[in-house]
């Protein structure tokens, strides 16, 4: 039980530094967005959730840069001043699953587009708006006008997807009202699971990450103390 309760906690101890990532761009960009968290007490692989945190927190930062309005144009929308970022985590049958959506403009696809058109990333006349989202993907891409430190700090989402590839997982977006979407990021349990050796001394048991295991020996009794 101590050693599930060491490689097992709660997801709600990454939401304070997921907090402040978004305060940090909001200020930097002169936005107002409040962090919902869902799932907050499911229980997640501590290492997965150390390795997959830079992952949410450039996502959560892309929605405060690409997709968040400005507090006057929300009003002028009829939103909200304050916009809304939800990041949800939940288990899957055999994965972690990780989502952040927001209730901003969502995708400008045709800057997509043209963006892809330029650096000859598209071969189509008209792509599919699944087709544009896999293109955000790729190295070198980013509608940015100019580097800054928000939107990835100079990582594009191809970094992501790979951070999640480095934990044999995968990262997608699900489109509705026609230009929004949730990025989801689907990590399998068992790809940080512990492996160990038993050991047992003075009648009490032993878990030993094999990870810290240079050599097992076999020793004379006579060596022993």
């Amino acid at each position: 039980k101590k050693l599930l309760k060491n490689l097992y906690v709660p997801a709600k101890s990454f939401e304070s530094r997921l907090s402040a990532t978004i305060r940090s761009a909001c200020n930097e960009l002169k936005k107002e967005a409040e962090v919902v968290f869902i799932g907050s007490n499911v229980l997640v692989n501590k290492k997965i959730l150390d390795e997959i945190i830079p992952a949410i927190e450039h996502l959560v930062r892309n929605s405060v840069a690409h997709s968040i309005e400005l507090p006057e144009e929300r009003i002028i929308k009829g939103k909200n001043r304050k916009a809304k970022i939800i990041v949800e985590t939940k288990l899957g049958i055999d994965s972690f699953i990780f989502s952040v959506k927001d209730d901003g403009a969502g995708f400008n696809f045709k800057k997509i587009e043209e963006k892809a058109k330029s650096l000859k990333m598209l071969n189509t006349e008209n792509p599919t708006k699944e087709e544009l989202c896999k293109i955000i993907f790729r190295p070198g891409f980013s509608t940015a006008n100019a580097l800054s430190n928000i939107a990835g700090r100079g990582i594009g989402l191809d970094a992501v997807e790979e951070m999640v590839k480095g934990l044999n997982g995968n990262i997608r977006i699900d489109l509705y009202d026609e230009n929004k979407g949730i990025f989801i990021i689907e990590i399998p349990m068992e790809s940080r699971v512990l492996s160990g050796v038993n050991i047992k001394t003075n009648n009490k048991n032993y878990v030993l990450d094999k990870s810290q295991i240079n050599e097992i020996m076999t020793l004379p009794s006579s060596m022993v103390q």
